[in-house]
């Protein structure tokens, strides 16, 4: 099941549609260059964390929304914390818990470390 959020007042207008290449432009990155396109294709064809990138077609011209653009970036957001929570909650249930001995084990590893000691000549 996908995260696409899904929009049921669609209030886009054409005057709001953005060719993938201007879309790129907007997208905020640390190298201040904005992404590829193709990453914004992949974003819609793809996804990310099972969100998608909501766009629009017409003929060979994909276009989206600057809010779609915004939409898109919450939806991966709460996924990706939605995975460390889990990938937290996984790593408590799974932590190693320490070794438990019982009296009679511990009697005999220290009975184990005497007879050691002094087969060395550290015990007398």
């Amino acid at each position: 099941m996908s995260n696409t959020r899904k929009h049921p007042e669609n209030s886009a207008t054409i005057g709001d549609l953005l060719t993938l290449g201007q879309a790129a432009k907007l997208v905020p990155t640390s190298s201040g260059k904005g992404v590829s396109t193709a990453t914004l294709w992949r974003w819609c064809s793809k996804g990310v964390h099972g969100c998608k990138l909501r766009h629009y077609r017409f003929g060979k011209r994909i276009c989206v929304t600057a809010a779609d653009l915004l939409a898109f970036g919450e939806d991966v957001a709460e996924a990706k914390r939605m995975i460390e929570e889990e990938q937290e909650s996984m790593a408590i249930q799974y932590q190693k818990r320490p070794r438990v001995r019982s009296a009679a084990q511990r009697e005999r590893d220290i009975e184990a470390a005497i007879q050691y000691l002094r087969k060395k000549g550290i015990m007398v």
